[in-house]
């Protein structure tokens, strides 16, 4: 008995020591983590060190690229480690419910747990795991997309990386951040910021990212019309690349880059390059945006039997990643356009070299060039309606009849609910985009005045003068009404995009309002300007007589 007793002991301490030890090495070296934790003689643990060990295990798993998400255990971790006082395994169990959820492709339940592991921010020391959970705050958002959130906690991630020395992190932070501002439109800082984590990897011999940072500083200065820099890039970055899709991307780029400079035949190279490798990398993006690129080449040479059939290609690969009923009807349009393209050369050809019969011709180009020009405008008008649809979906799920919140009493009063339900109905049920459009116009912009003074007055009355205090606040500084409306609906809640739809105005214009809100009250964010107006509504309130 006394001997199975100190067995037993010995075996205990021999886990707490290998558990301890794999918890040392877990970041430095996720493999030997994995292969200690894999010593442990689980059956005599007791419930502290087995929920620990579970934990370092889905840990160590993922860190080494494997699956974790039936690792479903970790969700009981966070109450127990919380109970326990263990706020670093809390913050962890937390992040990992985020991973696992997100290896679901559950990425509604994956930003909720991330968010919730922010709670721990200002309790915790691990600057890593702060920055982890951020950055993987920030992927999602890109992916939504939602990209100044996406930015905002890429930030963060990249600041908490920076004090904790992991250049790695850092690099890919910065990463994310160039990307948000890339498509935000701020090519200048978005260059800035794959600039400094070139910097990074240079100086730390990180090679990994290289290729991905120049490949993303091409795509900026491609945006912007810098094609002989973007050239430069993309073939500075072609030869780092190890997998064949990345040069497919590549390749892909440069078509873009000789396609835009009237380069066509070295265009269509590199385009058909990356045809060839459609049969060994399955990614079919790229496949859209090769065929388009192919396309968009042989138009412009002039070959409009041969565009016809890379554009058939192309709206035949689209149609299978967008949705079924959309894209059959966007795929329609684009086949019936460029069939008439098709017929308009036919008759071009058929025609003889006479003076009247080319004037003729001229004139049917003309009215081709015209019609394209239209067909643009209405697949843009149609894009931005989509948008602005997906938008008001948005809006509509987060509403919630019973909560009396000044984002939901905004809502209410300017018929957003209303109004998104009948766009979701008619994107559902109408035949053709002309319709879907007329009525998108027809619910957005015919709907008169917008009345804000009852809007006040009933926020007032549920939230104690609240609109009055703080319109009296930016009268003090000089504010007009307009800025007030907008600051009204970003601190009810709202998104740009979501204030935008709700005032009918651009995203940049929101972004103005809220730049020019910011610098008079000297706030660096949002989240100080509400604290400025807090304080200044205090301040009122004590001197009134």
């Amino acid at each position: 008995m006394f001997l199975c007793l100190a067995l037993c002991k010995s075996g205990a301490e021999r886990n707490l020591r290998l558990i301890a030890e794999a918890d040392s090495v877990m970041w430095d070296s996720p493999d030997s983590a994995l292969a200690i934790l894999n010593m442990v003689n689980k059956t005599i643990l007791d419930r502290h060190q087995k929920a620990v060990y579970t934990l370092l295990y889905t840990q160590a798993v993922d860190k080494t690229d494997g699956d974790i998400s039936e690792h479903s255990e970790v969700f009981e971790l966070r109450d127990f480690f919380e109970r326990a006082g263990e706020l670093n395994y809390a913050a962890l169990a937390t992040f990992y419910e985020g991973r696992i959820f997100k290896e679901r492709n559950d990425n509604d339940n994956a930003l909720k747990a991330f968010l919730s592991a922010t709670v721990y921010e200002e309790k915790i020391s691990d600057e890593r795991l702060k920055g982890l959970i951020r950055v993987n705050m920030a992927i999602l958002n890109y992916n939504e997309p939602d990209y100044a959130e996406a930015l905002s906690n890429a930030q963060k991630a990249y600041n908490f990386f920076c004090k904790a020395g992991e250049p790695l992190y850092q690099a890919h932070a910065l990463m994310f951040m160039g990307r948000s501002l890339l498509l935000e439109g701020d090519i200048q800082n978005a260059l800035l910021s794959f600039e400094k984590a070139m910097e990074i990897c240079m100086e730390n011999h990180i090679e990994h990212f290289l290729p991905e940072i120049i490949q993303n500083m091409g795509v900026a200065y491609l945006s912007t019309g810098g094609y002989q820099k973007a050239n430069e890039l993309f073939r500075r970055a072609r030869p780092l690349f190890s997998s064949e899709e990345d040069w497919m991307i590549t390749s892909l780029n440069l078509a873009e880059v000789y396609a835009e400079t009237g380069n066509l035949d070295t265009a269509r190279l590199y385009a058909r390059q990356a045809a060839q490798l459609f049969g060994k990398v399955r990614n079919s993006n790229a496949m859209v945006s090769a065929y388009y690129v192919l396309s968009t080449i042989e138009e412009k040479d002039g070959k409009f039997e041969q565009a016809l059939q890379y554009h058939k290609q192309y709206t035949d690969s689209l149609f299978k990643i967008k949705d079924e009923e959309y894209e059959l009807k966007m795929y329609q349009i684009r086949q019936e356009y460029h069939a008439d393209l098709y017929r308009k050369k036919s008759d071009i050809l058929a025609r003889n070299i006479w003076i009247v019969v080319l004037a003729a011709s001229l004139v049917v180009i003309s009215i081709g060039f015209i019609l394209f020009w239209l067909i643009i405008r209405h697949r843009e008008a149609m894009r931005k309606a989509m948008q602005a649809i997906e938008v008001f979906k948005q809006m509509e799920e987060t509403y919630n009849a019973k909560d009396t919140t000044i984002k939901n009493l905004i809502l209410l009063h300017f018929d957003i609910i209303r109004k998104a339900s009948v766009l979701l109905e008619e994107q559902k049920s109408s035949g053709t985009d002309e319709k879907l459009l007329k009525q998108f116009n027809r619910v957005i912009y015919d709907t008169g005045e917008m009345d804000w003074t009852t809007l006040y007055k009933r926020i007032n009355e549920l939230h104690g003068n609240l609109m009055d205090k703080m319109k009296l606040v930016f009268e003090q500084y000089s504010l007009n009404g307009d800025d007030f409306r907008v600051f009204c609906l970003i601190y009810a809640g709202f998104r740009q995009q979501e204030a935008a739809i709700v005032l009918k105005i651009s995203v940049s214009k929101i972004q103005k309002r809220m730049a020019t809100i910011r610098e008079t009250l000297g706030a660096g964010k949002n989240g100080e300007v509400f604290e400025i107006i807090h304080q200044k509504i205090v301040k009122n309130e004590k001197h009134k007589p």
